[in-house]
């Protein structure tokens, strides 16, 4: 099994101008991992789900780079599903702003300020996102809003 190797892609599957994008993607999970694995460890939050996460970027970081990252990402065919909050694995993102009430974690990084709060509202059954409108379906009252159209 080890021998065989791992199955590489077709040719027509490769998009290189997606390597920037996602590279600064994953950057910015990473920097964001740093600090969950903080309060994880620290015993402040258990998954990642139960966060909320502010990124604030210094005039610097907000490089071409990391706003086309962005751009792109606002710009999916799926921006219901493929938003920056979903590729962190945290349930609710902001990006700059008034910092969060009780801030758990703060770091600045590249020129990239995180700070990790705890996720407003309840578990959704289904998703396990952390949502304030979980109770307001009553076809659905454990599932948030995101959950019930899927659902329908």
């Amino acid at each position: 099994v080890f021998e065989r190797g791992w199955p590489s892609a077709p040719e027509p599957w490769r998009q290189p101008q997606l390597e920037a994008p996602m590279e600064r993607i994953a950057a910015l999970r990473a920097l964001v991992n740093r600090q969950l694995e903080s309060c994880r460890s620290g015993g402040q939050l258990g998954a990642s789900l139960e966060a909320c996460v502010q990124l604030e970027f210094s005039a610097a970081e907000a490089s071409n780079a990391t706003r086309d990252a962005l751009a792109w990402l606002e710009g999916s065919a799926h921006p219901s599903v493929d938003n920056l909050a979903d590729w962190l694995l945290v349930s609710q993102l902001q990006l700059g702003g008034s910092a969060p009430a009780a801030v758990l974690a703060e770091a600045n990084e590249e020129g990239i300020t995180v700070r990790i709060a705890k996720a407003d509202g309840q578990k959704c059954e289904r998703c396990w996102h952390y949502e304030t409108d979980i109770g307001q379906h009553s076809s659905h009252p454990t599932l948030c809003g995101r959950c019930v159209a899927v659902l329908g």
